[in-house]
């Protein structure tokens, strides 16, 4: 064997607790990305929380339900969402829309 070169060696059995190991982690990662993909964007019912009233916004409530979004002045993605929003509420009576 030649100095200063390394050789690697890998037995049969090592490459295959690699690429197992290497599969279960992209298995896994996977999983995760499936289940936070699922649940990002969700409506939830707030079971424990403080019920916000009209006082609380400062403007009347929807009947079935009310949108209430949180923006700034600088944020694009906001625009697209109160356009969104102002047009489901202007198709359903039932809803509000507050900012």
């Amino acid at each position: 064997m030649p100095v200063g070169r390394p050789v690697l060696r890998l037995d049969v059995d090592d490459l295959v607790l690699r690429t197992a190991a290497l599969f279960a982690v992209l298995l896994l990662a996977t999983a995760i990305g499936l289940l936070l993909r699922r649940q990002a964007g969700r409506a939830r019912d707030v079971t424990d929380g403080e019920l916000l009233d009209a006082d609380d916004l400062a403007a009347p409530l929807g009947r079935r339900a009310t949108f209430v979004q949180f923006s700034s002045p600088t944020c694009s993605p906001c625009r697209s969402v109160r356009q969104v929003l102002t047009g489901v509420v202007a198709a359903d009576p039932d809803l509000a829309h507050v900012e």
